[in-house]
């Protein structure tokens, strides 16, 4: 014999899977100062063996960097929001094509060999800096032509008259390998030491290229043109305004006689 009795509670309903929202990344509707567009149509074997970098020749900064594209035979592009300034855009690898324009203008084309296994490589570069400021003082002038290494150079710029840094670089960028930097610093009339280091301990020439470095100081060359240094090369130059002491002359007080 058996009894049945009470109800079963109601199956849930099943509950959707989470769905995913993807964001994609903003790109600004125009740029406040000047556009780059880059362009690449990669070939067909060898899209991973492409790279490019952009720098601003006026700061001496990268800017942007591309490559090691994941599709064969398909057009890559990219828009880029920088200030008026003069750039520097190197490209290597295999391709087919690419274009370059600044603010529209088309300012570098390179048909590649196409897919026959041939490395292909530009260098161009475009725009202008904006008008120098004057320095009301004095301008030391920063120049260094990378070695092979520019990740392992360093400098600063002291003002030895108040021991404050005034200014530094480094460590650079891999791909500034064999590139020229400048860098103009206004500073007030002082003494200044410069120094100039390198990790690996081998300076900026020889067995990794031929590198080098030299500072101005408003206009003058200081010194010999530095390479290799081992850890760290310095250089001094300028001066301290000296505080001329005025003494007062006087007459010590009269002792009067009654």
């Amino acid at each position: 014999d058996e009894k049945t009795f009470g109800e079963c509670p109601p199956t849930p309903a099943p509950t959707p899977p989470p769905t995913t929202v993807t964001t994609p990344h903003p790109t600004p509707a125009s740029c406040p100062d000047s556009t780059i567009n880059v362009n690449i149509v990669s070939d067909t074997y060898h899209s991973r063996y492409i790279s490019w970098t952009l720098f601003n020749k006026c700061d001496g900064e990268e800017v942007a960097r591309g490559g090691s594209y994941d599709t064969a035979g398909k057009l890559y592009s990219e828009r880029i929001c920088v200030p008026d300034a003069e750039y520097l855009f190197m490209i290597f690898g295999y391709f087919k094509s690419f274009d370059l324009t600044y603010n529209g203008d088309k300012f570098g084309h390179e048909v590649g060999h196409g897919d026959g296994g041939t490395l292909d490589h530009y260098q161009g570069t475009f725009g202008e800096c904006p008008p120098t400021p004057i320095c009301p003082d004095s301008i030391v002038k920063v120049v260094i032509f990378f070695d092979r290494y520019p990740q392992e150079t360093t400098w600063t710029l002291t003002n030895n008259c108040d021991g404050e840094e005034v200014a530094s670089g480094g460590p650079y960028a891999y791909s500034q390998e064999y590139t020229l930097f400048s860098q103009r610093i206004c500073v007030p009339d002082a003494e200044y030491l410069f120094v100039i280091s390198d990790s690996a301990g081998d300076g900026i020439c020889c067995d990794n290229g031929e590198g080098f470095f030299y500072i101005t100081y408003n206009g003058d060359k200081v010194g010999q043109q530095g390479k290799d240094f081992g850890s760290s090369d310095e250089k001094t130059f300028g001066e301290c305004e000296s505080l001329d002491l005025v003494v007062a002359e006087y007459d010590a007080p009269r002792q009067v006689s009654k």
